[in-house]
């Protein structure tokens, strides 16, 4: 597997992501994260792909968190992971 942060070049791939019903109200389709993403140069979207460069999973990292006030770490050294989700045809 291989990680790159997102690029308007992997829309395609963004497109074709399928998520099962449950999966739509949390985390959400990585399309919403996205788009939230360009407002926010502190989320970064992450695809991960497989060895056949097919797009099987998505991530946020994000440095500036609502619970960033919860825990005792330094700001600037703590990023968080947010929004994890597999394409449902590679779950199981």
């Amino acid at each position: 597997m291989h990680l790159v942060k997102y690029k308007k070049c992997y829309e395609k791939n963004i497109n074709d992501y399928q998520l099962q019903e449950d999966q739509l109200h949390f985390p959400k389709t990585p399309a919403y994260h996205i788009n939230q993403s360009c407002h926010d140069e502190n989320c970064h979207c992450i695809l991960g792909f497989d060895a056949h460069d097919q797009l099987v999973t998505f991530f946020v990292l994000d440095r500036n968190s609502d619970y960033l006030e919860h825990f005792a770490t330094n700001p600037q050294n703590t990023i968080f992971f947010r929004s994890f989700s597999t394409d449902m045809r590679y779950l199981r």
